[in-house]
């Protein structure tokens, strides 16, 4: 990678994800970069409408519902977005 990007090519943007689960604090995601900085996250969304699905999970609070609550919200919310923003999903169960 280092020989890609001094001459050639934009640097990389390259980075980790972490998870973790504790009976206390439940899930957590981590983020960490290529210049080590750490980003904590309890939503993350990635693809082409990765904004309006950010927004929409964020609005109700899903960290503090129960998990069959939040599955509920989170594939209503796919749903909506799928309507909305004419987005394709395949396999939703």
């Amino acid at each position: 990678m280092h020989i890609f990007t001094p001459c050639i090519h934009r640097p990389f943007r390259e980075g980790l994800f972490f998870s973790e689960w504790t009976p206390t604090n439940g899930s957590l995601l981590y983020f960490v970069d290529s210049t080590s900085l750490r980003y904590k996250y309890f939503i993350w969304a990635s693809g082409k409408h990765k904004q309006s699905s950010k927004t929409e999970m964020e609005r109700p609070k899903l960290e503090t519902l129960p998990i069959d609550q939040t599955v509920k919200k989170a594939t209503k919310i796919l749903l909506t977005l799928k309507k909305r923003d004419a987005i394709r999903i395949t396999n939703l169960r």
